[in-house]
């Protein structure tokens, strides 16, 4: 054809740019605007965190019923040995300082001996069972631990509502409600981590009591023993006691973590940050290390809402040791490695 120009493969290349029309260039700019937008949600979002609150084990109807239970199991045990203190009394002894009552000369506790290595699974979970007991004293509930055949060391918190300081004891191990006396608190002090409370329970006779070792540090395993509410209100033997039965007892809780550091206060109390989860009704239980003996005292969490991190922190056992210490008393501290 004349005047046509011969096809070749660089003639059909077409060169025309593509044109975008309005439609094409708005959703573009949809696009990028929400890319943007899901940028910027991702930066500024704050994790979740879900907020339950812990039921307390006992409300303040319950706790009369016991109250009211508990004094008639008294009046029918009246008659003990000569040579014991009735229930809810203390025998005369070295003055307690910032306390309404004496600790006897006869109550220091003895040293346990050093262990020989670390327990089975069985033994340590008996010896806890032995040794720890659920703790009610008015609207507050928690946990305690033996370190004298009738002496029972918790948190201030746990014990400073009693009534005329008294508190209810329980435990599977003790077979019923006993009463406990108050015998020595903690001040309380707004800038202070220390919380201790010390409780004189005649009636217990418990078969186990637990030592306390100055040797903790991280890593270190350790098992945390108590009565956590949220898990006791779902026992059944918890709802038997509340309904009158003085002889049932909510089963201990167990659950093993590891130290994760062995801090000091700016206010210079020395705590451990542990592993093991704990919650409202632990406080008071023991934190103990693989040879049984208690390293330090459940006391309260640190959570951090913002990033949903949580802590678990124990006072150590020689803050325990340095408040019986105060009252007069000697408390040994174990020194032994745990094997």
């Amino acid at each position: 054809m004349d005047g046509a120009r011969p096809m070749t493969a660089d003639s059909a290349h077409d060169d025309r740019k593509p044109v975008l029309t309005a439609p094409w260039i708005a959703a573009y700019a949809l696009l990028v605007l929400a890319i943007l937008g899901l940028a910027l949600w991702l930066w500024l979002r704050q994790p979740a965190v879900e907020y339950r609150d812990v039921p307390g084990p006992v409300n303040q109807v319950e706790l009369d019923r016991l109250a009211t239970l508990q004094a008639e199991a008294e009046r029918l045990q009246a008659e003990i040995a000569a040579d014991e203190c009735p229930p809810g009394t203390v025998k005369q002894g070295a003055a307690l300082p910032d306390t309404t009552a004496p600790v006897s000369a006869d109550a220091t506790p003895p040293a346990s001996p050093s262990p020989a290595g670390p327990l089975s699974t069985s033994a340590l979970r008996e010896r806890l069972r032995a040794a720890t007991a659920m703790v009610l004293a008015g609207d507050s509930a928690g946990t305690g631990f033996f370190i004298a055949p009738d002496l029972l060391m918790t948190n201030r918190h746990v014990a400073e509502e009693a009534t005329n300081g008294e508190v209810a004891v329980t435990s599977r191990a003790i077979g019923r409600v006993v009463k406990g006396q108050v015998i020595a608190l903690s001040q309380k002090q707004d800038d202070r981590a220390i919380d201790y409370a010390l409780i004189r329970v005649p009636d217990a006779k418990p078969t186990q009591v637990l030592g306390l070792t100055s040797q903790y540090d991280a890593l270190q395993p350790v098992v945390a023993a108590g009565y956590p509410g949220f898990l006791t209100m779902a026992d059944d033997s918890m709802w038997r006691l509340l309904a009158g039965d003085l002889t049932a007892a909510p089963a201990l809780v167990l659950n093993k973590g590891s130290i994760q550091a062995v801090q000091t206060l700016p206010t210079g109390d020395e705590v451990l940050v542990h592993s093991t989860d704990i919650s409202q009704g632990n406080s008071g239980g023991p934190l103990v290390d693989a040879c049984g003996r208690v390293v330090g005292i459940n006391s309260f969490i640190r959570i951090d809402a913002e990033n949903a991190g949580r802590a678990s922190y124990a006072l150590s056992a020689r803050g325990i040791a340095a408040f019986i210490s105060g009252l007069g008393q000697r408390l040994a501290l174990d020194t032994a490695e745990c094997g």
